[in-house]
Protein backbone atom coordinates (compact mmCIF):
# COMPACT_ATOMS: atom_id res chain seq x y z
CA UNK A 1 0.00 0.00 0.00
CA UNK A 2 1.28 3.43 -0.87
CA UNK A 3 0.07 6.98 -1.24
CA UNK A 4 -0.79 9.47 1.46
CA UNK A 5 0.71 7.54 4.37
CA UNK A 6 2.45 10.11 6.55
CA UNK A 7 2.11 8.97 10.18
CA UNK A 8 3.58 6.01 11.98
CA UNK A 9 0.26 5.49 13.78
CA UNK A 10 -1.60 5.05 10.49
CA UNK A 11 1.08 2.73 9.09
CA UNK A 12 0.97 0.58 12.24
CA UNK A 13 -2.85 0.45 12.20
CA UNK A 14 -3.02 -0.61 8.56
CA UNK A 15 -0.48 -3.41 9.06
CA UNK A 16 -2.06 -4.52 12.37
CA UNK A 17 -5.50 -4.72 10.73
CA UNK A 18 -4.06 -6.98 8.01
CA UNK A 19 -4.94 -4.51 5.27
CA UNK A 20 -1.48 -4.87 3.72
CA UNK A 21 1.84 -6.57 4.26
CA UNK A 22 3.99 -3.78 2.81
CA UNK A 23 3.96 0.00 3.03
CA UNK A 24 5.39 2.40 0.44
CA UNK A 25 6.74 5.72 1.67
CA UNK A 26 8.36 7.09 -1.48
CA UNK A 27 7.61 10.82 -1.22
CA UNK A 28 8.00 11.01 2.58
CA UNK A 29 11.42 9.38 2.24
CA UNK A 30 12.41 11.79 -0.51
CA UNK A 31 11.48 14.66 1.84
CA UNK A 32 13.04 13.02 4.92
CA UNK A 33 15.54 10.26 4.11
CA UNK A 34 16.01 9.61 7.86
CA UNK A 35 12.24 9.31 8.56
CA UNK A 36 12.32 5.63 9.58
CA UNK A 37 15.32 6.22 11.85
CA UNK A 38 13.50 9.18 13.42
CA UNK A 39 10.43 7.05 14.09
CA UNK A 40 12.58 4.23 15.40
CA UNK A 41 14.32 6.66 17.80
CA UNK A 42 10.92 7.55 19.27
CA UNK A 43 10.06 10.76 17.41
CA UNK A 44 6.63 9.74 16.16
CA UNK A 45 5.71 13.05 14.47
CA UNK A 46 4.24 12.55 11.02
CA UNK A 47 6.29 13.15 7.93
CA UNK A 48 6.66 16.73 6.77
CA UNK A 49 5.89 15.67 3.18
CA UNK A 50 2.88 17.62 1.90
CA UNK A 51 2.34 15.50 -1.25
CA UNK A 52 2.97 18.48 -3.54
CA UNK A 53 4.47 16.17 -6.19
CA UNK A 54 7.26 18.64 -7.03
CA UNK A 55 9.70 15.73 -6.68
CA UNK A 56 8.00 13.95 -9.57
CA UNK A 57 7.78 17.11 -11.67
CA UNK A 58 11.48 17.74 -11.13
CA UNK A 59 12.39 14.27 -12.39
CA UNK A 60 10.27 14.90 -15.50
CA UNK A 61 12.35 18.05 -16.07
CA UNK A 62 15.60 16.11 -15.78
CA UNK A 63 16.44 17.38 -12.30
CA UNK A 64 17.83 15.12 -9.56
CA UNK A 65 15.54 13.25 -7.20
CA UNK A 66 15.01 15.58 -4.26
CA UNK A 67 12.28 17.37 -2.34
CA UNK A 68 11.51 20.66 -4.09
CA UNK A 69 8.77 21.93 -1.77
CA UNK A 70 10.96 24.86 -0.72
CA UNK A 71 12.63 25.28 -4.12
CA UNK A 72 11.41 26.89 -7.30
CA UNK A 73 11.09 24.69 -10.38
CA UNK A 74 11.69 26.43 -13.70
Amino acid sequence: MTGGLRSLELVEEIVKNGETDFIGLCRPLIREPELILRWKAGDRKKSTCISCNKCGLAIAQGLPLDCYVDKKLD
